[in-house]
Parts: C-alpha cells; structure tokens; sequence
C-alpha cells in the first residue's frame, strides 16, 4: 500500500522536477511512510460497525479484571513482539472480557460476530481454563498493515488461544430480531395500557431514589411509585449504549434485570445483550428496554432524561396515591 502511495507522490513531482529527483522524492515518501507504519495509534476506525469477514485473535490472561488488562496492554504497547507484522495497532479493534465461568460461552458471546472456525472449542480444550481470568480479542479487519499481535512476550500475562476466521454478521441474527420484535410489540401493548390508566409520561417530573429503587411519577392530582430496576443508558451525544452492569454509578441492587438479560445474552450468543458499551441509535435503547421488561416479566418501562443521557428503566406493578 505504502509504495503505491509513493509512486503516486512521485508522479505528482514530475512535471514539477526531473525524473530523478521525482523518483528520490517517491523513495523519500515510502521510507517516512514505511517507519510511520511501526507506530501504534488511535485509528478511530468504530469497527463495531464494519460487516465483513476476516480474522480474530483470541488471548487469554492470567489479570483478575478486564480493566487490569486494558491498563497493561495501553500502557506497554511494546508487549507484543515487533517482528508480526507491520503498521499501527488499531486501538477499537480490541475488546476485553471476564472470564465468569464457561470460557466458550464467554468468547462467543463477546465478539462482533460468529466465529467460522470449527477448532475453537479444540484449542480450549487443550489450557488450563481454571488459572485464567479474561480475554482479549482483537480484530483484524483486512486493514493495509495492521498489526496482528500474535506473539505476547515472555513474561507478559497473556497466552494465545488462536487466529480465527469470523463473519461480522451474527449467525442467529434471525433468532434475535425475533425476540426483539416480541418484546418491543408487548412493551408497545404495556405503555398504552399504563397511559390510559394513570398518564404514564405526562407526568410533571419523575425521580428514583437509588437507595430503596422507587421510581416516583408526579401529577398535579397524584403520586405514582413503584419498583424499578436500571437497565442501561443512552448517551445522544455520543450515540452509545451502556448496560446497567457495567457502570459504575448504578447501585449494584439496581441491576438485577441488566444482569438477568446479560445472562440471557451470554447463553444464546447475542452480542448486543452481553457487550457492556456499544454504538447504539435511541431505537435501540428502546428495543434493550423492551427485551428486558420480556425477559424479566416487568409492569413496563420508562426512560429518564437528563440532559444529553437518558436512564432506560423497567418498573413493577404502580401504585397510585391522590393529592
């Protein structure tokens, strides 16, 4: 890629200079080119969005925490060998998990995709699943001399599990769009029945007290409260989708539907379900709401606006009390 690229640089300074000098000038262009290709950087490249086939490489890591992983790996960018490959190290083209309990299950359920490999569950097999605590994986997806990091260095906590091809388009895509449609009909259903009932979202303001999971709704003639759970959040301004389980901010006693739903995600492969952050539209922080009050048999759901982040969240039965 880069000599094509030199070449062209070349043939531009042509007309401008002799034929020798263009050519040292093309020369010049691939070496600056070429050693730029050894530095790691930010290509902001939003891979989660790219659908196509090509490779993933998995690890496996002896760290107690996802967090503990990422901090090893952005602060020794030096960690892999340099003689894999060439050109920069694409930053969002690595992910991170926690291994909870079943490995396979774990990696599946986290990648952007499905993997066509049939050997993974062979070379699972063949490590001591009991003494490792995360994984990364990171995706080369057929970028001109991107780095694939496939040899850790002694000593570093990280053992490779593999290079895998996967396909970026969800095998039980089907399965899921199913079961989102379903929840997003019945949640439809739900919030008519809770807007003729007692105005569910015409109330003059709402609030949740995170100690006791109240979530209040009050009208000019009454107070409305019941029990909620925090399912995630949907930031506009940055057009991202955050489960509840994994942000910090959320009390841990509010999460239990997020988390149910993350068990759910994990046991059937879908990735929107088990991925903590991803890039997401307003519609679909609906539909995450919807499988949630399915999944978790909840009254309905609400979302809360403040500001630029909206709080999706699934409430219990209401109760209503005159002013």
């Amino acid at each position: 890629m880069w000599a094509i690229v030199a070449i062209i640089i070349g043939l531009i300074a042509w007309p401008f200079t002799s034929l020798a000098t263009a050519a040292i000038t093309a020369v010049v262009a691939f070496l600056i080119l070429w050693i730029y290709g050894f530095i790691p950087v930010d290509l902001e490249t939003d891979v989660s969005r790219v659908k196509r086939p090509g490779l993933v490489t998995i690890w496996v890591s002896t760290l107690d925490s996802q967090e503990a992983l990422q901090d090893y790996l952005s602060a020794h960018p030096d960690g892999f060998r340099s003689d894999v490959g060439f050109g920069p190290i694409d930053v969002d083209a690595i992910e991170y998990g926690t291994i909870d309990s079943n490995l396979e299950a774990e990696i599946r359920s986290s990648l952007r995709g499905s993997i066509i490999s049939t050997d993974l569950s062979d070379r699972i097999s063949k490590i001591s699943q009991e003494k490792y605590k995360s994984f990364v994986l990171y995706y080369d997806l057929d970028y001109s001399r991107l780095v694939i990091p496939e040899s850790p260095k002694e000593g570093a906590p990280l053992e490779l599990l593999g290079t895998f091809q996967y396909s970026a388009q969800e095998s039980n895509d089907a399965a899921f769009h199913e079961l989102a449609e379903k929840a997003v009909n019945e949640l439809r259903a739900k919030t008519l029945g809770h807007q003729a009932a007692w105005g569910l979202g015409n109330s003059d303001r709402w609030d949740l007290n995170q100690d006791d999971g109240i979530l209040i709704f009050t009208f000019p003639d009454k107070v409305v409260t019941c029990e909620a759970q925090i399912i995630g959040s949907f930031d506009a301004s940055k057009g991202t989708w955050l489960w509840a389980w994994n942000n910090p901010h959320v009390e841990k006693s509010l999460t239990r539907h997020a988390t149910q739903v993350l068990k759910y995600g994990k046991e059937h492969g879908y990735a929107k379900l088990t991925r903590a952050e991803w890039k997401a539209s307003q519609e679909d922080a609906w539909q995450m709401a919807a499988i949630a009050t399915l999944l978790c048999d909840a009254q309905g759901a609400y979302r809360g606006p403040a500001g630029d982040v909206y709080a999706f969240m699934t409430f219990g039965k209401p109760k209503i009390q005159k002013r």
